[in-house]
């Protein structure tokens, strides 16, 4: 898995050894052992402690010098995840800047490792940053300022189909403050994107007037503006507003993740990777040759020479453009992915955040008219290990005004107390109680309001079931008095397991705007 790609350059210096001397004192603290730029140079492959490894490949026998120096190194915490930090170097001729690459990846020995990897970004970056100079053309470098005087030169920016970073707009709240820490975001994204923040004094309607709503900010909220996909498309945008910055642990990583999913790809595709400085190391011994059976005159073997580079120079330009034709496809996938998958997490994370206000409106020690166990529900759904009790506590404390549980649903839930999959049974409820309730109270019908659950809704039981006066007796739940078929069911599952197989039996009820839970817990019987 790429976890983080980025490309900087820093200004010229007399060598690069400083550079390389860095990299090798924080390649030693890493790798638990003694290294220097010229070991670094000079020996391939070095072993450190803990299963760590050392690897690098250079041409620097004349300009262009390229070098790879790759870091491997197992998880401490994660068994069976091995971490891979690739840093590469390139500089044309003694007075060009130099430019790095950097690939931090993940590679897990099987499906059995299970725990998700958080973003993040190798130190070395901010140590090369803080020693040496950035160019002018690194992204990040310095905080710019949005506001009406400075919007048409931004405008420019965001506007430019050249442009190939990121830029993130951070506007202030109402009270003048920023939801995000701005300098701890710079070090995070330097080299990725560019900053802009909107003063607390700026008119941001007329920065909107400029930049279209799409690409402004406002109210505490972040936007990223990410680049051009294609010349002839408006570059896409994520906007975080000012709430659901406000529920993150970490906004700031949270917007690095974001600017990593997009950036990811192209960057590695620049990375000077060991593979890179190897062909360039063949070419060069190729040429070598080349010129030495020109001096020579042995003819064979320039024509040889000649006939293999050839081939080989055939099967990289056929190799490239098949990786061209298939990276917008890519990126096209990716942007549709992003979108989509950004959607679900903020409609996950406002769930999350009402789940929360509700126990901060419980003080300790006083139950404030929250149903038993109400508290301990909600801390055990947000660590998803909810129980079907637990859901059912939810969903009917916080809409109680649109669900009522039945005393043998809380019985039934009781009873399977070894189901599986409740989180995804409390998300089913949690559709019942929204989105299903909102599109009955609104009159839209059962076919419509059953699409908010796919293939998890059935509205009617099997033949089996209705022809036998048994099965519908178990489905019967009484209700003030009266007795209701509940046909209508959530289901997870088909097996006969109570640990593996769940049903919810409800009927609406169109005269009280309520949906009554009858059953939640295992498969009813049939007889």
């Amino acid at each position: 898995m790429l976890i983080y790609a980025n490309r900087f350059s820093v200004e010229s210096t007399p060598s690069i050894d400083p550079l390389v001397g860095m990299i090798a004192r924080w390649l030693s603290k890493r790798a638990g052992i003694s290294i220097s730029a010229q070991s670094l140079i000079s020996n391939p492959s070095l072993r450190g402690t803990n299963g760590a490894r050392v690897e690098s490949c250079w041409a620097n026998d004349h300009y262009p010098i390229l070098g790879s120096i790759k870091l491997t190194h197992p998880d401490s915490a994660v068994s069976g995840r091995q971490w891979d930090t690739e840093i590469g170097i390139v500089r044309q001729d003694e007075t060009s800047d130099i430019v790095c690459t950097l690939l931090l990846q993940i590679h897990d020995i099987s499906t059995r490792v299970t725990s998700l990897p958080k973003v993040t970004r190798p130190l070395i970056v901010n140590d090369i940053m803080k020693s040496f100079v950035p160019t002018s053309t690194t992204p990040g470098v310095y905080i710019d300022s949005l506001d009406e005087d400075s919007v048409q030169r931004i405008s420019a920016t965001i506007f430019s189909n050249t442009r190939r970073f990121p830029i993130v707009i951070v506007s202030p709240t109402v009270g003048g403050t920023y939801g995000i820490d701005i300098e701890r975001l710079q070090w995070l994204v330097i080299g990725l994107a560019e900053i802009v923040v909107i003063p607390p004094n700026a008119n941001t309607f007329k920065i909107q007037d400029v930049l279209g709503s799409n690409y402004s900010a406002w109210r505490g909220a972040v936007n990223i503006v990410m680049p051009y996909f294609r010349q002839n498309d408006a570059p896409a945008n994520r906007r975080i507003l000012a709430d659901e910055l406000s529920i993150l642990s970490d906004p700031e990583e949270e917007l690095l993740s974001l600017i990593t999913h997009r950036m990811n790809l192209p960057l590695s595709w620049a990375h000077i990777s060991q593979q890179t400085v190897e062909r360039e190391r063949a070419r060069r011994l190729t040429e070598a040759g080349r010129q030495s059976a020109a001096v020579s005159g042995d003819l064979a073997s320039y024509t040889t020479l000649l006939q293999e580079e050839l081939s080989q120079s055939e099967e990289r330009i056929k190799r490239q453009q098949e990786e061209l034709e298939s990276k917008d496809a890519d990126i096209a996938f990716w942007e549709s992915n992003a979108q989509e998958t950004d959607a679900k997490l903020r409609g996950e994370r406002f769930e999350v955040s009402r789940l929360k206000a509700l126990l901060q409106s419980a003080p300790i020690g006083a139950s404030n008219g929250l149903l038993p166990g109400t508290r301990e529900a909600v801390f055990r759904a947000l660590n998803q290990q909810p129980t079907l009790e637990d859901a059912l506590t939810i969903v009917a404390e916080l809409f109680a005004d649109r669900v009522t549980v039945l005393e043998s649903a809380w019985n039934s839930a009781s009873e399977s107390q070894s189901f599986r999959y409740s989180s995804r049974a409390l998300e089913l409820l949690w559709k019942l109680a929204t989105d299903y309730w909102e599109a009955l109270d609104a009159g839209k019908g059962d076919v419509v309001a059953r699409g908010a659950f796919g293939q998890a809704y059935a509205a009617l039981e099997s033949e089996t079931v209705n022809g036998n006066p048994g099965a519908i007796k178990r489905r019967t739940f009484a209700y003030r008095g009266e007795h209701l078929v509940m046909t209508k069911h959530l289901k997870i599952g088909i097996k006969d397991s109570v640990a593996e197989t769940w049903r919810c039996h409800f009927e609406w009820l169109a005269s009280e705007s309520r949906i009554v839970i009858g059953h939640c817990g295992r498969h009813l019987d049939f007889s």
